[in-house]
């Protein structure tokens, strides 16, 4: 990753990958699909979760 500042007021920061993140594309594109089929399920895990510990 590089980041630089564009010199603005206030001061932002941006960021890119670098070639070597950017070869992570099709290594991480297998969870990142799985995480979008099942987002509905692990929506509703979340939740069940943090009523857990609300009930706690």
């Amino acid at each position: 990753m590089t980041s630089w500042p564009p010199g603005a007021a206030p001061p932002r920061l941006f960021y890119r990958l670098t070639g070597l993140g950017l070869s992570l594309e099709v290594a991480l594109a297998g969870p990142r699909n799985w995480a979008v089929e099942h987002m509905a399920e692990i929506d509703h895990a979340n939740e069940a979760a943090d009523q857990e510990l609300d009930e706690g």
